[in-house]
């Protein structure tokens, strides 16, 4: 089959020479005087025009690679809450053992890697598996959290059980949960060619004119919750005289679930000195909720208000960036909900990181500036 088709080509282009007409050699030969440039290709061409910034605006990033130390801890916290029939608010908040991990860290163009160690980490902490990845770009960002933990949480609050309940209970332990949870985001940047994310948390260029983007987003949320309500303390289960003080909606085994929403936030870039940026983010987003097995139904919950979810993302920075050496604080902040008409779960996760780093092997063409 190859060889017939080499074979067609071959005849197609013999007769095109053949039938050709007759011109002057001459004309084919290049004009030495002239400097012919390769013409660029449309797919080439449109990329660029994409791909174009302003640097009256954005600063690009004049090194191949970096390396940088990181110091960073995350903040868990998942909240049980029911209302009663008696029209009663229960909260259960629990938040687990999470240490304060630091470590190096080394890219190279779209690539970075590192590994850090915790510092004060507790033996329970060690049930605990926590993996955020981030990639900032000009047009899109994505944001991966994968999240699981078992017999590591902690009472940090209840409410509806009376205020002398509340302080016995306070950062009791608690090894009756465990959780498993998977989100990823993705998000487009509008104003791309005058707002860098990249020079708000990845360091890769500098903001050298305030400027804001609005932002769109998609979210997807896997979350596994088991609940064994009879571990809990004592004093939350029953009262003084024996009578049933916790409240049969929150009596839950099990809780998988997945959540489909839709985020529109916008972000500003603050260069409020030289080499110096504040980013400032927020996100509200909203969607639906799918128990394992349940399947969407428009009917159901397209024109079900009481079906709503709604959370949000937010994201903080300050920079310190001369494009060799950089210094920063962030803060991200996501929430995940799942609502039922008898109770309702939140999972808040917050992670704070300081970091310090230089970029080395400079691009040629900035070499000689």
């Amino acid at each position: 089959m190859i060889c017939r088709f080499a074979l067609a080509l071959f005849l197609i282009f013999s007769n095109f020479i053949i039938l050709a007409p007759a011109q002057d050699v001459s004309s084919f030969m290049p004009d030495s005087s002239k400097v012919v440039k390769p013409k660029k290709s449309f797919f080439y061409n449109i990329a660029k025009k994409i791909t174009a910034v302003d640097t009256n605006y954005i600063s690009p990033n004049r090194y191949y690679a970096s390396a940088m130390v990181l110091g960073e801890k995350q903040y868990s916290f998942f909240s049980l809450r029911t209302k009663n029939k008696d029209g009663r608010d229960q909260e259960l908040l629990f938040s687990p053992n999470s240490p304060f991990r630091v470590g190096p860290y080394i890219g190279y163009s779209l690539f970075f890697l590192g590994y850090t160690f915790d510092f004060g980490a507790r033996k329970s902490s060690f049930d605990r598996t926590n993996v955020s990845i981030s990639l900032y770009s000009r047009l899109i960002g994505v944001d991966y959290v994968y999240e699981s933990g078992m017999r590591n949480y902690k009472i940090k609050s209840v409410s509806g059980f009376g205020d002398n309940v509340a302080k016995q209970v306070r950062n009791t332990p608690f090894s009756g949960m465990s959780t498993y949870m998977i989100n990823l985001h993705i998000y487009y940047l509008f104003n791309n060619k005058h707002f860098s994310y990249p020079a708000a948390y990845s360091q890769s260029t500098i903001q050298k004119r305030s400027s804001g983007s609005f932002i769109l987003g998609f979210n997807y949320t896997k979350e596994k919750i088991n609940f064994d309500y009879t571990q809990l303390p004592e004093v939350l289960l029953k009262d003084e005289k024996g009578n049933n003080l916790y409240s049969d909606e929150l009596k839950i085994s099990n809780v998988r679930y997945r959540d489909y929403s839709f985020s529109v936030g916008y972000g500003y870039n603050w260069a409020f000195h030289k080499n110096f940026l504040a980013n400032l983010t927020f996100s509200p987003t909203i969607g639906y909720n799918l128990s394992e097995g349940e399947k969407f139904n428009a009917k159901e919950y397209l024109f079900d208000l009481d079906a709503l979810n709604f959370d949000f993302i937010s994201r903080a920075s300050v920079v310190w960036n001369n494009s060799k050496y950089f210094a920063g604080i962030a803060v991200v902040a996501h929430t995940y909900s799942y609502k039922k008409p008898t109770f309702s779960i939140r999972n808040s996760l917050v992670t704070a990181s300081i970091y310090a780093g230089l970029n080395f092997i400079k691009k040629r063409k900035y070499k000689n500036k």
